[in-house]
């Protein structure tokens, strides 16, 4: 009969320890996702503007959201054709990104950075903002403005 509280409070010693070696394992899960997202987001960033100096049209584009916000109101293909005669037109294009700021609500990113844009015929370093999305598992533009 004493061989039975002792498997008891065995029992619950070990139930007990179980959730204190648990807990701490799962609590940095969210800042290393946060870590993997801001990654992937900067990765879509960079992709785009190698994409750009490459004058790799097709990559370029494929930046791009379905449902990307387009300037002046133009049609999604209208805009495409422009973006297209504008990047195969030049002879050289450099474009770098410096100090992105990412934060990441959902499945939307915000993205706010210095672009240095050279071509042949201009020089440009201005602020920039772009607006991603998340859709089936890839990072795209949606919106890009410029100013901060």
């Amino acid at each position: 009969a004493a061989a039975e509280p002792v498997a008891a409070a065995s029992t619950r010693q070990k139930v007990a320890a179980a959730p204190a070696s648990v807990k701490p394992a799962s609590k940095p899960a969210p800042v290393a996702r946060d870590e993997a997202e801001t990654a992937a987001v900067l990765s879509a960033v960079h992709d785009w503007a190698r994409a750009w100096s490459a004058k790799d049209v097709k990559g370029y584009l494929n930046s791009y959201a379905a449902d990307f916000q387009t300037p002046k109101g133009l049609s999604h293909k209208a805009w495409a054709d422009e973006r297209q005669a504008r990047i195969v037109g030049k002879g050289r294009i450099n474009v770098k990104i410096e100090s992105p700021h990412v934060i990441i609500k959902g499945s939307t990113a915000t993205v706010k950075y210095r672009q240095i844009y050279e071509s042949d015929r201009l020089s440009a370093d201005s602020h920039k903002t772009l607006v991603l999305t998340r859709q089936g598992g890839k990072w795209q533009i949606k919106q890009e403005r410029a100013g901060s």
